[in-house]
């Protein structure tokens, strides 16, 4: 969130007087961050209320982060779970959306929160997180269904699935499933063998992980 002119500053407000959720949703991370305006997790959540009141996908997002983290109210993971399900069913980005579907599957239907565990609703929340390309999502199914990864929550293994999430991930430049699918081609997993594939994915996580150093 960069600095913006005081003229702009002012325009937003207006907007965000007028009800504009956007408006209301972009002058809420101002006062969060506490950029041109006062930090005030108060005012922001106030806010970010208003522009969930129309509906205004993102909102619910961040909403999500507010009571989760308990900047400015109370933790509170019913209502965590409340903006969660809204956040996935009027976000129209992607981002936002799969975030959301991941986010639900980890905390509550995986970890329990509010005791909602459910494995089935898990792996459908990661499942449509990772068809919307969320980082997360993927590996975490790759790494749920992959046999050289510890069984998790009784979840049947299947190599199959399992490389097909890395190689979503790979996609993304992600290192260790480029790592996990080089070996796949070494074994002949799945995959047929294939050392040119195996090198080339292991001397890209290579340069990857050296550009990080």
């Amino acid at each position: 969130m960069k600095k913006i002119s005081k003229k702009q500053l002012v325009l937003l407000m207006k907007k965000a007087d007028l009800g504009d959720p956007k408006s209301l949703h972009e002058l809420a991370f101002y006062h969060q961050a506490g950029i041109n305006v006062e930090l005030n997790y108060a005012k922001a959540l106030k806010l970010w209320k208003k522009a969930a009141k129309k509906n205004y996908g993102p909102a619910y997002f961040n909403l999500v982060s507010m009571y989760y983290n308990g900047l400015g109210v109370k933790t509170n993971y019913k209502q965590v779970y409340k903006y969660l399900l809204l956040s996935i069913k009027y976000n129209k980005k992607n981002s936002f959306k799969a975030y959301s579907c991941s986010f639900l599957a980890q905390k509550f239907y995986f970890d329990g929160l509010l005791k909602k565990r459910d494995v089935k609703k898990g792996l459908k929340y990661y499942k449509l997180a990772a068809e919307m390309n969320e980082l997360t999502a993927q590996f975490n199914l790759a790494t749920i269904y992959d046999k050289e990864y510890p069984k998790y929550l009784g979840i049947k293994k299947n190599n199959k699935t399992a490389l097909n999430y890395h190689q979503m991930a790979v996609k993304k430049n992600f290192v260790p499933s480029m790592f996990r699918v080089a070996l796949a081609y070494i074994r002949g997993e799945i995959v047929k063998k294939n050392s040119d594939n195996a090198l080339d994915l292991f001397k890209r996580g290579i340069k990857i992980r050296n550009l990080d150093l």
